[in-house]
């Protein structure tokens, strides 16, 4: 296994305040590679990546605040 997590993980694992867009899926298998999404605020809302492990960018800078932990 190469440390990417399926689908069912990552649906599992998102917070309230996070919504995906859209879901990019490895060649070979149904793991995840990137996904693009919304991190919802009261106030505001920004557009988010998240790479296969659950790590976030927001406006190409790294925000630890949304990672997503997966298991």
């Amino acid at each position: 296994m190469n440390g990417l997590f399926k689908l069912i993980s990552w649906e599992a694992a998102r917070p309230i305040a996070v919504r995906y867009d859209k879901v990019y899926l490895t060649e070979n298998s149904q793991n995840v590679r990137k996904v693009e999404g919304r991190v919802i605020h009261p106030d505001k809302t920004r557009k988010a990546e998240w790479d296969g492990y659950g790590r976030c960018v927001i406006r190409n800078k790294r925000n630890r605040d949304y990672d997503i932990s997966l298991q």
